[in-house]
Formats: structure tokens, C-alpha cells, sequence
């Protein structure tokens, strides 16, 4: 084999053995990716909690510590209400056996009443006669704790022709807010001969 030959022989085997002769130079490998930051650490103190706080996802052996109070608040004091001076007294019912074409007065009284007695009116009312039946209301406003007698006179010309009572006498005043008493029948019966109505009628 001649000088010439050999050479190009060598050169082809040196071209095969170069897989990459003549391409691009290799890239190099990519950087890794930086370390995530890590996680605040979680206060480990304090009453335990199995709760999320503010996404902070807590373990059964973590224990947060939170600004409550070690006592708790006192009441505040409720104070009593306080009872008025004066009762508002109403009462309601019907008078019976009025005689036709009379004068009705009821009345709430201090002291028992009589048919010329008046037994000292807290309160006068006037009252419509209906017939038979009729219906009355009277509202006084007297100290709390007081007793009343409820009394009506029928007058005729000045002078009483018939006179009842409550059968509940006396009643004692006492109560917050609007103090009822309901159902309080009058029966009334004639007084004869007629009297004097009393003062303050």
C-alpha cells in the first residue's frame, strides 16, 4: 500500500469515529430549580386548637397560642325597675237594675260608700244609662298600694233613687303600667225614699 493510500484510509476511519464532527456544540443541562421557601414556624404554645388559623394547616400536637382573656367578663348589672309612685287603675264592668231615664255615676273610692255617702271619690264617672244593663269604665290614678271601693248611684232631680256596690270591695291599687280590673258588676237597688246625693257626685 502506497503513502497516499494509507493516508486517505486513516483520514476516513478518523471521520467515521467523530459521530458528532462538524454539528453544534452540545447545550449544557439546565439549572435545578431554586428551594422553595419555607414555611413560617407555628408558635407551639397556648391552649391546643385542631382548627386552621389563616391557612396555617395545624397537627393534632400543635398547640396555638391566642389573646383570650384567662377570666370571664363580669355581668353587667341589670338595675330593677323601679315601681312609680302612682298606679294607673282602670276598671270595667256593668251596671244592673238602673231605673229609666236616671243619672249614672261610679265611682272609685277611699273609704266603703253608702247612699248618701260618697266615701271619698279617688274618681267620678259619669255613665250613659243603657236600659237594664250598661256598661261602665273609670281610670283614677292614686298612690301604689291603695284600697278602693267601686260604687254607682242612679240620680234622678238631685236626689239618689238607687245605689250598688262591688261584691269584690275593697280592691287594692297596686302595679306597673295599666292596673285592671275586669267583670266588676254593680247591682243596683232602689233606696227609698230617694236622699240627698252625697257630695262630690
Amino acid at each position: 500500500m502506497n503513502a497516499t493510500r494509507r493516508t486517505a484510509l486513516v483520514l476516513a476511519l478518523s471521520l467515521a469515529s467523530c459521530s458528532r464532527c462538524g454539528n453544534e456544540p452540545e447545550a449544557p443541562p439546565a439549572a435545578p430549580p431554586p428551594p422553595s421557601a419555607p414555611m413560617p414556624a407555628v408558635p407551639t404554645t397556648g391552649p391546643s386548637n385542631t382548627g386552621d388559623v389563616k391557612g396555617f394547616p395545624l397537627r393534632p400536637d400543635v398547640k396555638i397560642e391566642f389573646p383570650l382573656p384567662t377570666t370571664p367578663r363580669a355581668a353587667m348589672p341589670v338595675p330593677a325597675q323601679q315601681m312609680p309612685a302612682e298606679a294607673e287603675v282602670e276598671v270595667i264592668g256593668k251596671l244592673t237594675g238602673a231605673p229609666p231615664e236616671t243619672d249614672l255615676r261610679v265611682s272609685i273610692s277611699k273609704r266603703p260608700c253608702a247612699a248618701a255617702d260618697s266615701g271619698e271619690p279617688y274618681g267620678v264617672e259619669r255613665t250613659k244609662n243603657l236600659g237594664p244593663t250598661s256598661p261602665y269604665f273609670i281610670e283614677v290614678f292614686v298612690p301604689q298600694g291603695s284600697t278602693g271601693h267601686v260604687c254607682a248611684w242612679s240620680l234622678k232631680d238631685g236626689k239618689v233613687v238607687a245605689f250598688g256596690a262591688s261584691a269584690r270591695n275593697p280592691i287594692t291599687m297596686r302595679g306597673l303600667g295599666e292596673v285592671m280590673f275586669t267583670e266588676m258588676e254593680l247591682p243596683l237597688q232602689p233606696v227609698s225614699p230617694a236622699v240627698k246625693a252625697p257630695a262630690g257626685l
